[in-house]
C-alpha cells in the first residue's frame, strides 16, 4: 500500500479549490487584452502582436502616464 504525504494532498486540494474559484470574464467584455489573449482572439501567433507592440507610437498600447501597462 502506498503512503500519501498529507501536505502534498492538502496542497493539491487547495490548488483545485483555487482553480474552481477563479472567475473568467468573457473576452468581448474586456477593455484590454494581454498579448496572449489578443493572439488567441485574432487566431494568430504571439509573435505578430509582440512585433506590433514594439513599434514606436503603437496606437493600441495602454499607457498609464509615460509607462506601458504590461500583463503579468
Amino acid at each position: 500500500m502506498e503512503m500519501i504525504n498529507i501536505e502534498d494532498y492538502k496542497d493539491s486540494i487547495l490548488a483545485k479549490m483555487a482553480e474552481e474559484k477563479k472567475q473568467t470574464v468573457p473576452i468581448e467584455s474586456k477593455v484590454a487584452l494581454t498579448i496572449k489573449e489578443a493572439a488567441e482572439y485574432s487566431n494568430i501567433g504571439i509573435n505578430k502582436p509582440e512585433s506590433l507592440l514594439r513599434m514606436p507610437r503603437c496606437p493600441f498600447v495602454l499607457y498609464v502616464g509615460n509607462n506601458i501597462v504590461k500583463s503579468p
